[in-house]
């Protein structure tokens, strides 16, 4: 049974690349135009492996489509992609269960390192690519952003 992504973005052309570059990878792909759709697609969570959620959509946004996707489903792989990235907005994804953030644009190939991972693991190569590194320390999280030489620490709450 392949791996099952379900991409949730409002750019017809981004998820049409998305589900390109994991298709090509063997990966059986859903989409959905924005978070009510996504939501409905996702139902209880069981039939995903990993979402690939943007942040800015019209009507319900990226974090409060997180916030009920981990509702429904815990264990789910949640990727946030953004082209508007921010500290803020890394820090409130992570807390509410993001398993990892990307930067839009992204390569094909940082697209799949990034739903391939599993927790705790750590592609150096993808994240850099992307203008984040991130190390894990007990419980806190140290994100740097390379181009703008940003560093910070969360708490992450998962002790």
């Amino acid at each position: 049974m392949s791996q099952r992504v379900l991409i949730i973005d409002d750019e017809d052309h981004v998820r049409q690349m998305m589900r390109l570059a994991l298709e090509t990878s063997g990966y059986e792909v859903g989409e959905a135009p924005d978070g009510s759709e996504g939501l409905k697609i996702y139902g209880d969570g069981s039939g995903w492996n990993a979402v690939v959620l943007d942040q800015r959509m019209p009507g319900m946004d990226g974090l409060e489509t997180l916030r009920r996707l981990r509702a429904a489903n815990p264990s789910t792989r949640i990727i946030m992609a953004t082209a508007y990235a921010s500290i803020e907005l890394a820090v409130d994804a992570m807390k509410l269960g993001a398993s990892d953030f990307v930067r839009k644009p992204m390569t094909p190939e940082a697209l799949r390192n990034a739903v391939r991972r599993r927790p705790g693991q750590e592609d150096r190569a993808a994240a850099s690519s992307q203008g984040f590194s991130r190390t894990k320390r007990g419980t806190h999280v140290a994100w740097n952003r390379q181009n703008d030489n940003i560093e910070w620490v969360l708490n992450s709450g998962r002790g």
